[in-house]
């Protein structure tokens, strides 16, 4: 719905309301808030206060609260404005006050009826099919806020989510995308787990973009953009899972599969063309050409995910109904990654393990499910990485890059590219210039040199 029409269906409501038209700041708010400004950019505009904006904003919401029927802020406003519409007598007589009074321009009314264009205009075609269902969630505070300032504030075109298997980035995508949904006009979720050519993925997504405009058999089917035209015209949020199948194995991280370099195409033209969306792509390993070169690199932001605080550590630890969690000083070495906690909770759960039974063993316990993920990974290293990986399991404290070029065993140019490529798979730690494994990884290592020796 165009900007004036919003604002006169506002005025309206406050009207019938309160028995007064918005004033000129309650405007601003109305206005600004359509066009995702913030309050301290709605102030500077406005000059005034921010505090005396948030004051207005806030009985503002309140009294569309109580119009609308439902909780109103200013992150979900106009979604809320868009459900009126199927849902609340009330906006369709709005709706017929404003085809009887309002004019587009100073000459010419309107000749078509309003309601019917306000729900072409705001119509939100959302495809959340193969969005995961939220599962047990573990304070991300932090990481939410950065992405929402990322995606609603900064506007960014790219945003890689990167961290090892396991450590919830799908979970953190699915939370985000519940919570700012409300933003945008269409958001699509989908996995590239069975690694779609582009043209498959464009179709399908082209598709969704298309699906209202298939259901009028009457009107004439126009002839369909190509998808950053629809990312164009439309404030879109796409959500690309498993992104790491679309590169290629066995090779440095962040090489296209033969047949899939058109992606590097359509990633460019994301990150270069002018347009009003946002692409969320989540994996643990990128294309190369997905992550910027530094995070001030214009629209393009990386998130590389840790593992979870000591505070929600222990509250997942205590949410599985392990008893004496105090004790198991042993699952810190698990360094808050969610999946290998609960699977080794699991099995201390079902072979009734206690502390004492492990705490002098010199290895961890490794469930077959962590073991298999880990080799998953594993297996799609190059051989260069393996080789780090080797040389790294086998030092006993973190070693600095002249140490590893003392082996001689890679050149110098071979090490460094095969340094940065397990950083970014997140398999090695870096910290004060020096390089090691976590515990589990580093068992993992040693466990498959040793299947690597058996099977010769």
């Amino acid at each position: 719905m165009i900007l004036k029409e919003m604002l006169h269906l506002a005025d309206e409501m406050i009207f019938t309301k309160t028995g007064k038209h918005l004033d000129d700041l309650q405007q601003a708010i109305v206005q600004g808030t359509l066009e995702r400004k913030t309050y301290k950019q709605i102030a500077k505009e406005f000059d005034c206060s921010e505090s005396r904006v948030r004051e207005v904003g806030s009985e503002l919401w309140k009294i569309l609260s109580k119009e609308l029927g439902e909780e109103i802020s200013k992150s979900n406003f106009r979604a809320a404005m868009q459900r009126s519409k199927n849902s609340n007598v009330f906006a369709q007589n709005v709706f017929k006050n404003v085809s009887s009074s309002f004019n587009i321009c100073e000459k010419t009314r309107p000749t078509v009826d309003l309601s019917e264009k306000y729900n072409a205009q705001l119509f939100d075609s959302h495809d959340l099919s193969e969005m995961p269902e939220l599962g047990a969630f573990y304070d991300r505070a932090s990481e939410l806020e950065t992405l929402k300032t990322w995606i609603l504030e900064d506007h960014c075109r790219i945003i890689t989510l990167m961290g090892i298997s396991g450590i919830g980035k799908t979970q953190l995508a699915v939370q985000l995308v519940e919570q700012i949904k409300s933003e945008f006009e269409t958001v699509v979720w989908r996995s590239l787990e069975h690694a779609p050519t582009l043209s498959e993925l464009e179709a399908d997504l082209i598709e969704v973009f298309c699906s209202p405009q298939a259901e009028d058999a009457s009107a004439e089917k126009k002839k369909e953009l190509p998808l950053i035209k629809y990312l164009q015209k439309h404030r879109c949020l796409i959500v690309f899972d498993d992104i790491q199948n679309l590169c290629c194995p066995e090779e440095l991280a962040g090489k296209y599969k033969p047949g899939y370099e058109p992606y590097k195409s359509f990633f460019r033209k994301i990150k270069n063309l002018p347009h009003q969306s946002c692409l969320l792509l989540i994996g643990w390993e990128h294309p190369r050409d997905c992550i910027p070169l530094n995070q001030q690199s214009s629209g393009v932001r990386m998130l590389q995910l840790k593992g979870l605080d000591p505070v929600s550590s222990e509250t997942l630890l205590r949410e599985s109904k392990l008893e004496d969690v105090e004790k198991w000083h042993i699952l810190n070495q698990y360094e808050g990654n969610p999946f290998w906690l609960k699977s080794v909770v699991s099995l201390i759960q079902e072979l009734e393990i206690e502390p004492t039974d492990i705490s002098a063993e010199p290895r961890l316990l490794l469930p077959e499910n962590v073991k298999d993920n880990l080799q998953e990974q594993f297996n799609r290293l190059s051989p260069i990485e393996q080789q780090v990986l080797h040389l790294l399991a086998q030092a006993e404290e973190p070693v600095k890059l002249g140490q590893l070029l003392q082996n001689q065993v890679l050149s110098s140019s071979d090490l460094i590219n095969a340094l940065h490529s397990l950083c970014d798979r997140s398999l090695i730690e870096r910290k004060d210039k020096r390089y090691s494994l976590s515990p589990v990884i580093q068992q993992a290592v040693h466990i498959h040199d040793s299947q690597e020796k058996g099977s010769t």
